[in-house]
């Protein structure tokens, strides 16, 4: 995009005193290439757009959370759809030394300003509504009560960095944030028992990318990572309660019995039935 940029202030688009800010955005108005003095966060709620960002231009679409810092310089266009919806939180500068000073250094992975491109997540769809009734709760707080948002907007700022943009204590450096993230929220239940297209949800990008750089930084495939999660899974729920091993193959994500019985033998060396008996008798 060749148009000039503008450059956003906090004194033109943040409280006075606060700190924060917040807007809800509900159009296909294409705002001006730009940049500003605050960082912000962004999370998509309806609609897709491409997004101009640093000279590169990215897909942006429902449940796309976004970190944008105060070197970035970056628009929306391309708009698919009736509508594109999205919140943003601006939040000063100072807001973050505050957060450091306070909570420490590891609050924020230090990859994130000096990254080409600002950090994102893709959540799902239970996760997107779930952030948005709360970016809903403190924005319509805004006007009401001053030193409420004030404190609520700080609340959530910290929920952000800690949920979705944290240091990971041992986390390798080349590890992309993306792939951190799916890595990680594979480990519920409810995730990998859907199998690798829920990893790839998770992801956002393109399979063999995902494949690729799984196998790079963790030394397994989508398919090996999943089954040794549910691997683990049954042998925990075979340990403890009453479920049959059929039960514990559903429960696991395995259609096929002979299937989930040759996995589980392979890996642990006995069937689950023996697994099961002998964690029983060790009780």
């Amino acid at each position: 995009m060749g148009e000039k940029k503008i450059f956003l202030t906090n004194k033109e688009h943040i409280i006075t005193g606060v700190g924060a800010d917040m807007r809800f955005n509900k159009s296909k108005h294409e705002y001006p290439l730009h940049d500003h003095e605050f960082h912000e966060f962004v999370l998509v709620t309806d609609g897709c757009a491409n997004h101009y960002i640093n000279g590169k231009v990215m897909p942006m679409s429902t449940g796309c959370l976004y970190f944008i810092r105060n070197t970035d310089t970056h628009t929306y266009s391309d708009f698919v759809g009736e509508l594109f919806e999205y919140y943003t939180l601006l939040f000063e500068t100072e807001v973050i030394e505050e957060m450091r000073k306070f909570l420490g250094e590891n609050l924020i992975d230090k990859r994130y300003f000096s990254s080409p491109l600002p950090p994102e997540v893709h959540l799902d769809k239970a996760e997107t509504e779930m952030l948005a009734g709360k970016l809903s709760s403190v924005f319509l707080c805004m006007h009401d009560d001053t030193e409420k948002f004030r404190t609520e907007s700080r609340l959530l700022v910290i929920e952000l960095f800690s949920r979705y943009f944290s240091k990971k204590a041992g986390s390798d450096s080349e590890i992309p944030l993306w792939l951190e993230y799916a890595y990680e929220k594979m480990q519920n239940p409810m995730n990998f028992t859907k199998g690798s297209e829920r990893f790839f949800e998770i992801c956002g990008r393109r399979r063999e990318h995902c494949t690729r750089m799984l196998k790079k930084h963790y030394g397994v495939t989508p398919n090996e990572y999943i089954s040794d999660l549910r691997m683990k899974y049954a042998a925990s729920l075979l340990s403890s309660g009453d479920l049959t091993v059929s039960e514990i193959a559903c429960e696991c994500g395995y259609n096929s019995i002979p299937h989930f019985y040759g996995i589980f033998q392979a890996k642990f060396g006995i069937s689950p039935g023996e697994y099961k008996s002998e964690k029983s008798r060790q009780i």
